[in-house]
C-alpha cells in the first residue's frame, strides 16, 4: 500500500520535486561559485602539503631554484621575490644561513617584536562599518620571520627608514586558502572564480570606506591600540611585475610615485601591511601572471593616540 501510494505520488507530483530539488542545487551552486570553486585547487594543495604529498607547481620550482641559486632574495609571495637590502656593518663573513636581514630602524614606534623568531603576532582590523565581509573584524596572524613560504604561517618583515626619514614596518603576509591575510584580501575585492568577485569601482569603493578602520595588534601578553588604517593602495597588474621585483623599501618609493597617495601619509612612522590580490572581472589577462596572484595591496597603518 505504501509503495503504491509513493508510486502515485511521484506520478503524478513529480515535476513539483524536480522543481524543488533544481531549487536548491541551483542555491548550492551559487554557494559554489562565490565561495568554493574558486579555492578548491588550494584546499587540495594545502591538504596535501600536510599530507606530505604535495608536489610544486613549475613556477614555485622556478622560484624555489632562484633561491637556492641566489640567496639574496627573500621571498614574500608564493611564486614572487624580491631583494634584500645588503647586510651593513659586517665584520666578520659567516655561513649564509647565519646571515639575518639588517634594519636601520633602532626602535619600532609600536612596541611589538617584528624579528625573526618572535612570538605569533595577531593584527586585528576592525572596520566598524558594514563591509562585503563574514569575518569582521580581520584577524591577520602570523609568525614574523626574513622568509615567508605559503603555509609555513610566516610573514616577511621589513623595517627601514623611508625616505622622509620616517620609520616603516614592512609586513608581506600571503593571501589565498590558508594565507593569513586571505580574509583581507575577500575584504578589498570578493572572492569569484579563480578571480576576485568585484569589478575595479567596487574594488576601489571598498578601500575609501576602510579608511579611519581601527587596527589593534597582539603578541603574547601586549596589546597595541591607537591605531588606524589611514589609506589602502592598490598595485594593479600592469605594475604587478616591476613593483614585486624591488626591494621592500624600493617598492614603497614605486607606490608613492605610482599611486594618487597623499603625500602627507608618509611623514609619519608607518606600518605597512602588504598581500597580494586577485585579477578583477573586468581586467584583461596580463602575460605572465595568474590570476590569483596578480595585484598587490598595501595596508598605511599609523598611530593616532588611544
Amino acid at each position: 500500500m505504501n509503495t503504491e501510494l509513493v508510486s502515485s505520488l511521484l506520478k503524478n507530483r513529480w515535476r513539483k520535486y524536480f522543481i524543488v530539488f533544481c531549487l536548491f542545487t541551483g542555491i548550492g551552486l551559487m554557494f559554489s561559485v562565490r565561495h568554493l570553486f574558486p579555492v578548491i585547487l588550494d584546499l587540495i594543495a594545502y591538504k596535501m602539503r600536510h599530507e606530505g604529498e604535495f608536489v610544486m607547481p613549475p613556477e614555485l620550482i622556478s622560484a624555489q631554484a632562484e633561491k637556492i641559486e641566489a640567496p639574496e632574495f627573500t621571498y614574500y609571495f608564493p611564486l614572487v621575490s624580491q631583494k634584500e637590502e645588503p647586510p651593513v656593518q659586517v665584520t666578520e663573513k659567516v655561513p649564509q644561513s647565519q646571515v639575518q636581514v639588517a634594519t636601520v630602524v633602532e626602535n619600532n614606534f609600536i612596541s611589538i617584536d617584528f624579528q625573526d623568531g618572535a612570538a605569533p603576532i595577531t593584527i586585528v582590523v576592525d572596520t566598524n562599518k558594514s563591509q562585503n565581509s563574514v569575518e569582521n573584524p580581520i584577524k591577520i596572524k602570523f609568525l614574523p620571520g626574513d622568509h615567508c613560504i605559503f603555509g609555513d604561517g610566516h610573514g616577511c618583515v621589513s623595517e627601514f627608514s623611508s625616505s622622509a626619514g620616517n620609520k616603516i614596518v614592512f609586513v608581506s603576509v600571503h593571501s589565498g586558502m590558508g594565507g593569513e591575510a586571505d580574509a583581507l584580501r575577500d575584504l578589498f575585492e570578493g572572492t569569484g572564480i579563480n578571480r576576485a568577485l568585484y569589478n575595479k569601482d567596487e574594488v576601489l569603493h571598498n578601500l575609501k570606506t576602510l579608511k579611519d578602520s581601527e587596527i589593534r595588534i597582539k603578541q603574547g601578553d601586549q596589546k597595541i591600540t591607537g591605531l588606524a588604517l589611514q589609506a589602502v593602495a592598490r598595485i594593479s597588474p600592469e605594475y604587478y611585475s616591476t613593483y614585486t621585483a624591488l626591494p621592500a623599501q624600493e617598492a614603497l618609493d614605486f607606490a608613492i610615485q605610482h599611486l594618487s597617495l597623499d603625500p602627507e601619509l608618509f611623514k609619519q612612522d608607518l606600518l605597512i601591511i602588504e598581500t597580494c590580490g586577485w585579477r578583477l572581472p573586468d581586467e584583461p589577462e596580463v602575460d605572465g601572471l595568474t590570476d590569483t596572484s596578480s595585484s598587490v595591496y598595501l595596508g598605511f597603518v599609523q598611530f593616532v593616540g588611544d
